[in-house]
């Protein structure tokens, strides 16, 4: 038998492997794989450690202000939304290079690790130079 913890290790693992890929969906109904990444050590630990985390809450002022101070630098708003940042902008490059034009737009999809807070994919998004498909969704 399971117990929680190695389901919450599984759900780690298959987030490495599910998040790092590309793909294309054609209007004709193909789907084409454009990249698969492999996961550097620090995308891996960020998904165990976010898979045994309590669910993300929003940031208080104090934070809201180092997010904000820290995108208006030009950098990530937190050291998680680098990590992530950075895997989005390997698979945006490989991607662009697949389709020989530039990736702009993405849909997103992630497993339900509660930890992973909205704010952070978006602002992830922003830092690798794409923006949602769903612009105008209040998620991002």
């Amino acid at each position: 038998m399971l117990t929680i913890a190695h389901h919450r290790e599984i759900l780690a693992r298959v987030a490495y492997r599910l998040t790092s890929v590309a793909v294309a969906h054609l209007y004709n109904g193909t789907v084409l794989t454009l990249a698969k990444m492999p996961g550097t050590t620090e995308y891996q630990a960020l998904m165990e450690r976010l898979a045994d985390a309590p669910p993300a809450v929003p940031p208080g002022r104090l934070a809201s202000w180092r997010r904000w101070w820290n995108k208006k630098r030009g950098r990530p708003s937190t050291p998680e939304v680098g990590v992530l940042a950075s895997l989005l902008a390997a698979l945006r490059s490989e991607a662009s290079s697949a389709l020989a034009r530039p990736v702009t737009h993405v849909a997103v999809t992630l497993l339900p690790i509660a930890a992973i807070a909205r704010q952070d994919l978006a602002d992830a998004l922003e830092h690798a130079g794409l923006h949602h498909w769903l612009g105008y969704s209040s998620f991002f």
